[in-house]
């Protein structure tokens, strides 16, 4: 990604460590060989943290980039992990895995928050662990996942992610 004149406002080698460590981000909560160790975050952090130090029209082209990438991050993450999960489970397996899947879902944008959030754009957009919650609700939206379970799970489904919402 390049500013207006040409400097880049993040390098690719950069930009291809926060995505390996957004990814071992996902591997710390799914349980998965290769999670994220405190030297990563701690150069993560270090890494983000350089970018405040940036001319203000690239910070704000780099907050934009970054928030974007982040929100694509999190619903390539309920696509390609959290939706696969329900197939083929009814009732209380169901519900099991949904408040499993709530849960991982719910500590990964956390930690995507906390990295990127307040060292990048502060409150100039919504919070990425809110955003994050709206992106899962919203799956519930859609017409497949509304074939797979009964109506009457959905009205629980809704009424429990509107109360953590709330919180």
């Amino acid at each position: 990604m390049n500013g207006g004149d040409g400097q880049p406002i993040i390098k690719n080698e950069d930009w291809n460590f926060i995505e390996q460590c957004m990814h071992k981000m996902v591997n710390s909560v799914e349980h998965r060989p290769e999670p994220i160790n405190e030297t990563e975050l701690r150069k993560l952090e270090g890494t983000i943290g350089g970018l405040r130090s940036q001319r203000p029209l690239l910070r704000i082209a780099c907050q934009h980039f970054f928030y974007e990438k982040c929100k694509l991050f999190i619903e390539q993450y309920i696509t390609s992990e959290v939706l696969p999960s329900f197939r083929g489970k009814r009732d209380e397996s169901l519900l099991g895995q949904f408040v499993d899947r709530w849960e991982k879902h719910n500590r990964i944008a956390k930690m995507l928050n906390d990295v990127f959030y307040r060292p990048i754009w502060g409150r100039s957009m919504p919070p990425l662990d809110e955003v994050g919650l709206t992106l899962f609700r919203d799956m519930f939206d859609d017409v497949y996942f509304f074939r797979m379970i009964s109506l009457d799970f959905m009205d629980d489904v809704f009424s429990y992610i509107t109360s953590y919402m709330q919180k």
